[in-house]
């Protein structure tokens, strides 16, 4: 398939140069093609309005399934009459649930001059009454945002300042199963989390061929919980890249350019254990891990492929140093005049996880956790990207990696247990609420596919299915929490101008998660994950609309992890309002 995608790249060299970007699964977007220059793709806006379809969750917990873009010709933002969405500068959203749950959240988008725009966010979402998952629990997450965009003669600045707050305190356990002169509330503690960060990206604006291409970014947050585990993340990355016409026609067009990254993150906990009567003493457990990533590439765009041949070195530090050395090869053909692509591509490297993404993913996981980098010895991954008729957007895609030091989530288990078989250097299984990580050398294969379906200028269907297999692991018998097979399907219609229905499901089978029985650890089957909501938005004018959302109508309880079930039925009612 290389051979004939770069044979195919060379013999294109004399045709006309375009490149297309598309962006999102669920609402894809196409650009205007460009000529020639390969200009920098310009970011959009920081604080655009969001999407205001509205999905509500207990925990904001995904489901993903891995598709990327979409076919290089998407569906646009525009109607049947080829108007656009009206982009607002405020768009308000305020909303209760049926458990007196409130929801609000404001983003406000203008420019401040002709070369400065401004972008402000605020949302909140938390529960006023306890929610009866095992025994009672609560949750409350809160977000600010601020962000200034500047564009220069030749170059865009874009810097965001944010603070995330979020406290979740759910018992992962039956409390009658807890002993009588146990404190509940010691054992099972609430999490709470707070994140301080800002961003920063200069990149060039200039598309003339015969320059040199940069782009910089830095990125800091300060991620604390209740239990002294803090997270100093600092990351740097920058793409320099030469564009310009080395030989064919003088319409084509080659680059040649390194990427570099450069993460140092500081990372640990010092604490006591909660119990007076196991005498761990304190554990001081904070460190400094680093990664840093050199990747030189050499890249052909023409009309009717791409070929990105690269190699990635990566270096990372923590208690030890390790090397890897990788090819990252793309290659894209376009075919049928770019209604189709077939595209493959080589890779691996070493990947760092930052303790703010992990308690984004999973609240409730130790505060010392053992931090190890991922390293994909080898990745592949091929397939097609097809629109027919301009109706129909198709992937069909097959992914596989082989990873050493994959982790996966496995519940801490009840302190007498955690003294006697547990990691001596983390007291924290000593809590039972709490989640930790396993390391496993693992093969993944993912099947996957993805359809979105105008069939109607009032009626939209999507739909996404993805297989995993994960072979058995050199340590663990399964992938815990990753589910065997994924399915989504979404499905808007608008019967009459100003109401909009729509139906939504999620579905994961297949889970297992590693549980002590008292005596050894067990694997366990959860029960399948089938989540379908429905939505109804009435457009009272341009400015103001009403909706209902029922989420979870089936009042299937599927635990997101072992003992943290989601809540039944729910029931959001709000306004949504743009001016």
């Amino acid at each position: 398939m290389f051979t004939a995608l770069l044979t195919g790249a060379m013999a294109s060299l004399a045709q006309q140069n375009e490149s297309v970007v598309v962006e999102g699964t669920y609402r894809p977007e196409i650009e205007k093609v460009k000529k020639l220059t390969l200009a920098p793709d310009e970011a959009p806006q920081d604080f655009a309005v969001p999407d205001q379809q509205v999905e509500l969750k207990d925990i904001n917990h995904k489901f993903p399934i891995d598709l990327e873009t979409m076919s290089p010709v998407g569906y646009s933002n525009k109607d049947a009459k080829g108007k656009s969405d009206d982009v607002a500068q405020n768009f308000l959203l305020a909303a209760f649930g049926s458990r007196i749950s409130p929801l609000f959240v404001y983003r406000h988008n203008s420019d401040l001059s002709k070369t400065i725009g401004l972008g402000v966010g605020v949302s909140h979402y938390s529960s006023w009454l306890k929610q009866k998952n095992f025994p009672n629990s609560n949750f409350m997450n809160n977000h600010f945002d601020i962000a200034l965009t500047t564009n220069l003669d030749s170059y865009r600045l874009s810097n965001k300042v944010y603070y995330n707050n979020d406290m979740n305190h759910y018992y992962g356990i039956p409390l009658d199963s807890i002993a009588p002169d146990d404190d509940a509330d010691i054992l099972c503690p609430k999490q709470v989390y707070n994140t301080i960060g800002f961003e920063s990206r200069v990149a060039s604006t200039t598309t003339r061929m015969g320059y040199m291409r940069h782009a910089f970014g830095l990125d800091y947050h300060f991620t604390f919980d209740k239990f002294s585990a803090i997270e100093h993340y600092v990351g740097f990355n920058t793409d320099l890249a030469y564009v310009n016409n080395f030989w064919g026609k003088k319409e084509n067009a080659q680059t040649i350019g390194a990427k570099i990254n450069l993460v140092y993150d500081y990372y640990g906990c010092s604490m006591k254990t909660p119990y007076p009567y196991i005498d761990y003493g304190e554990m001081t457990g904070r460190a400094g891990r680093l990664l840093f990533g050199f990747k030189p590439y050499f890249e052909i765009k023409a009309d009717f492929c791409k070929v990105d041949l690269g190699l990635s070195l990566d270096v990372a530090h923590d208690d030890e140093t390790k090397v890897a050395v990788r090819p990252d090869i793309n290659a894209s053909l376009y075919l049928f005049n770019k209604s189709t692509e077939f595209y493959a591509s080589v890779n691996g490297g070493l990947a760092m996880r930052s303790f703010n993404e992990i308690v984004e993913e999973n609240p409730f996981v130790n505060s010392m956790l053992p931090m190890r980098f991922a390293d994909t010895k080898f990745g592949f991954s091929a397939g097609v990207r097809a629109s027919i008729v301009k109706k129909v957007d198709l992937h069909v895609g097959v992914r596989y990696s082989r990873v050493q030091d994959e982790a996966f989530y496995v519940r801490s288990v009840a302190h007498d247990e955690a003294y006697q078989f547990g990691d001596t250097m983390n007291p924290l299984p000593a809590y039972i609420n709490k989640f930790s990580f396993l390391y496993d050398t693992v093969n993944n294969l993912k099947i996957m596919a993805d359809l979105r379906w105008r069939i109607l200028d009032n009626l939209n269907l999507g739909g996404s299915f993805a297989y995993n297999y994960i072979g058995n692991g050199d340590k663990e018998w399964h992938p815990w929490y990753v589910p065997a097979v994924e399915a989504s399907l979404k499905l808007g219609y608008s019967p009459i101008k100003k109401l909009d229905l729509g139906l939504s499901a999620a579905l994961g089978a297949g889970r297992y998660a590693k549980v002590w029985d008292g005596q050894e650890w067990q694997a366990e089957k959860l029960k399948p994950i089938i989540d379908i909501n429905l939505s109804v938005d009435y457009n009272i004018n341009d400015m103001v609309t009403v909706f209902l959302n029922l989420d979870n109508i089936t009042h299937t309880r599927y635990q997101l992890y072992y003992n943290y079930p989601v809540n039944g039925i729910q029931a959001f009612a709000g306004l949504k309002v743009k001016f």
